[in-house]
């Protein structure tokens, strides 16, 4: 799995607000820090729905935005659906799609 990153408000860039950058070495060690609140999903496909099951299954809420698709296979989005459906969090997906001609 890749690593992660997380944004903090530490204050010490006066020109731009929020300049910290911390690194995890995955995305649960990110979730057990307790750092944030709200987690950008923007990984390579065939590790959404993974990631998303262990922000949804992880004791602390997270607000969640995963970038398309929401999974690769349609057992996948059902089993995210009902972890969703059974949060208070907000939850979305972003639907559009920008094809890339190198």
């Amino acid at each position: 799995m890749s690593s992660s990153a997380c944004f903090l408000d530490c204050g010490t860039c006066v020109c731009h607000g929020t300049c910290c950058l911390q690194v995890f070495a995955d995305h649960g060690s990110l979730l057990d820090s307790g750092l944030c609140d709200v987690v950008v999903v923007a990984t390579p496909n065939m590790t959404h729905a993974q990631i998303l099951l262990d922000i949804l299954n992880h004791p602390k809420s997270h607000h969640i935005l995963v970038e398309k698709p929401l999974c690769t296979t349609v057992e996948d989005c059902y089993l995210v659906r009902c972890l969703v459906v059974h949060s208070a969090m907000l939850h979305s997906f972003n639907i559009i799609y920008i094809q890339v001609l190198i």
